[in-house]
């Protein structure tokens, strides 16, 4: 199965467990907690946290055609989304696409999310995204965007304290 589940559309399960992200790293290390972390994973002691960040390529249209524009304002507030490695069009190993469970691609993460990303991936780090609000689009000829709710999970984190995390950001409004 890889670092990540995959999501199949014909299963029916909690939007936040389904997990689809980075599975073909090839660097991805099985996590050994007898070895020492590097210095990167030993700045942030709680298992799990989270940051708002920007939805980046927005404005860009998808391989097939559609477009970003159209795509975006059909999310949800706090809508699970899917993250996944780029793998085509893309020189930069850490460019990670944001998608909606319906595969519609609707931008990127930032430069800087997609290392953090990457890197924590290769330690086996949990990752989910939920959006945060639609920005944008208001008449003034601004570009309709998005900022994304991005949840980092310490290695070996059960599935259930993650969706409890994500539970209590909502209902704490935390998260946005």
């Amino acid at each position: 199965m890889g670092l990540f589940g995959f999501i199949s559309g014909t299963e029916k399960r909690d939007p936040f467990s389904q997990r689809e992200i980075i599975v073909d790293n090839p660097l991805a290390k099985k996590f050994d907690e007898s070895q020492p972390l590097p210095a990167i994973l030993k700045t942030n002691e709680n298992p799990m946290s989270h940051q708002v960040t920007v939805l980046v390529g927005t404005t860009l249209l998808n391989a097939d055609g559609t477009r970003r524009q159209d795509i975006i304002p059909r999310c949800g507030p706090f809508e699970p989304l899917v993250l996944k490695q780029e793998t085509t069009g893309s020189k930069k190993r850490n460019a990670i696409k944001v998608t909606r469970h319906t595969g519609e691609q609707i931008g990127y993460l930032t430069a800087k999310e997609g290392r953090m990303v990457w890197n924590l991936s290769l330690y086996e780090y949990q990752f989910r995204a939920l959006v945060a609000r639609i920005t944008g689009g208001d008449g003034t000829g601004k570009a309709i965007g998005m900022d994304l709710i991005l949840i980092t999970a310490i290695p070996g984190i059960p599935e259930e304290d993650i969706r409890d995390y994500i539970n209590h950001l909502l209902l704490d409004g935390n998260g946005a």
